[in-house]
């Protein structure tokens, strides 16, 4: 294990050795979408981890974080902790038989805390939820998120940090983790309104009746068929950048639908997806767009060379060029 600085923070970070398996045309769209969101994320393999980005623990093949960063100063506790618990409940119910998965559990009842039947971290003594900082603090041995450079509470880190690399990888946790990532797509899809659209009408919309038009027959994202390849990859897309920044990808998808509407209005689907493709690509956010070297663009891009049509990627009809603005 090596000691990374990332921005203010600071931690350690384990890669995994189990590669997810791979994806093919008989594979379902949520199958693609969540082998590409995988590969972006986790370099599609199992039990990679890591505590150096401020989030205190990020895990599982979609990197479920432990705490969000940036509410810890908000005096809420109920809105501290990230989906990272609610991966670990989902794997209890289907591999509760993982030893490795057990041994987190005693190492957190250790710190006199137990998750609950919600899916939340609480206090043994009282049942109160934990508090973010709290949760940082032990997991990567500072209140702030810079792991020390020594002692004993780098000691804890390491060995916290050992035990989420070693459930991830039991392939025992592999059905959880990826159920709980196409879970999540779903429930997004069919709950999440376009509230960031500037247009009334089209605030009314779901995630789901845009991505999934039904007059294009993708009536719901397990059921996307193959022969809209080029939403399928756009869809695809789309998810795993929402599960990095799921606002600024929604924002993106309503800057889409605010110029043009639905795939519907559009002279043709592929024009629809190669809209949104640009626009995640061109995105200011993070490391989003298509000029960073190793950005988010260009490592989805390469990963979804191995899957989708090569006419996609290169030539005067691609979609998904190596370079957007060329």
């Amino acid at each position: 294990m090596k000691r990374i600085k990332f921005k203010k923070y600071a931690g350690l970070k384990i890669v995994g050795k189990v590669a997810q398996q791979p994806v093919n045309f008989e594979s379902s769209h949520l199958d693609r979408a969540s082998w590409l969101t995988a590969e972006v994320e986790s370099g599609g393999k199992f039990g990679t981890v890591m505590n150096f980005d401020g989030t205190g623990m990020t895990a599982g093949l979609h990197q479920a974080i432990a705490v969000y960063p940036r509410y810890l100063d908000d005096e809420k506790i109920n809105n501290d902790q990230g989906p990272l618990w609610k991966l670990l409940n989902r794997m209890r119910l289907l591999a509760y038989d993982s030893i490795t998965l057990l041994r987190i559990f005693d190492r957190l009842y250790d710190f006199g805390w137990y998750l609950a039947e919600d899916a939340t971290l609480r206090y043994t003594g009282n049942g109160d939820i934990v508090d973010g900082k709290g949760i940082r603090d032990r997991l990567t041995g500072s209140r702030d998120g810079v792991m020390p450079l020594k002692g004993n509470d780098r000691a804890i880190a390491e060995e916290v940090i050992k035990l989420f690399h070693e459930a991830f990888s039991d392939h025992k946790t592999f059905e959880a983790q990826i159920a709980f990532g196409k879970e999540h797509f779903i429930k997004r899809a069919e709950r999440t309104n376009l509230r960031f659209c500037k247009k009334t009408t089209h605030k009314r919309y779901r995630i789901m009746d845009v991505l999934y038009d039904p007059e294009f027959h993708m009536t719901h994202p397990e059921s996307l068929p193959w022969d809209c390849k080029e939403m399928d990859l756009a869809d695809a897309m789309f998810w795993s950048n929402t599960v990095n920044a799921p606002g600024a990808a929604l924002k993106v998808l309503c800057k889409v639908v605010d110029a043009g509407g639905r795939p519907k209005d559009f002279y043709t689907v592929r024009k629809f997806a190669k809209e949104l493709i640009h626009a995640l690509g061109t995105s200011s956010y993070g490391r989003w767009d298509d000029d960073i070297k190793n950005g988010r663009y260009q490592r989805t891009r390469k990963a979804a060379m191995q899957v989708w049509p090569k006419e996609f990627f290169t030539g005067p009809s691609a979609i998904m060029p190596k370079d957007l603005e060329g």
